[in-house]
């Protein structure tokens, strides 16, 4: 079975994004976000931008005895966020609702100790299917495969190795990316 290299591609820049934000990065400011003070290290990780405080409030505080710090932007801010997603694909999904960029929401959600590793995601487009946002963040979301975890339905990006999962709950699509897998389970269970 070969994985389509787009696919891979496309998940590999999310999780390298992730990864350079979970080493300590600072949160860049955001323009429509109120300012916030960036963490200045890794252990040290604080509550970024809250642009989208009712989609980061459907990421979990903790899970599998993990606590997470949450960040949450629109659209309109994805150029600074430091997280590996096409804008101009956000755009044409917002366009085809009626809704703009802006209308885009992000959130995130990294564990507070800088050991641990994951983050997880959350993708609105008011009004789209999550299944249109899977299609247009992973290429071919028919290589996604079908799996129950945590008791619901996710897609694990096929033979990536890149332990990236994917959840879709009304229109939101929540992606649990580089954490192990228990504790993407116990993150899969905490979500709506």
């Amino acid at each position: 079975m070969s994985i389509d290299r787009r696919l891979l591609q496309a998940a590999l820049a999310i999780v390298v994004a992730l990864a350079i934000a979970a080493c300590g990065s600072p949160t860049p400011s955001l323009s429509t976000a109120a300012p916030t003070t960036a963490p200045t290290a890794a252990g040290d990780r604080t509550p970024g931008p809250s642009a989208a405080p009712a989609l980061a409030a459907m990421l979990p505080d903790s899970a599998g005895g993990i606590d997470f710090v949450k960040s949450s932007f629109t659209g309109s801010d994805l150029e600074g966020a430091g997280i590996s997603l096409d804008a101009k694909v956000l755009e044409t999904l917002a366009k085809a609702q009626g809704k703009t960029l802006a209308d885009v929401q992000i959130a995130e959600a990294r564990p507070v100790a800088a050991a641990t590793s994951g983050i997880v995601l959350a993708i609105r487009v008011p009004g789209a299917d999550p299944k249109a946002v899977v299609d247009a963040t992973f290429s071919h979301s028919k290589a996604l495969q079908g799996t129950t975890l945590g008791g619901k339905t996710v897609f694990n990006v096929g033979a990536s190795g890149l332990n990236v999962v994917v959840y879709l709950k009304d229109d939101v699509m929540f992606q649990v990316v580089g954490a192990p897998s228990a504790l993407t389970e116990a993150i899969i269970t905490e979500l709506p």
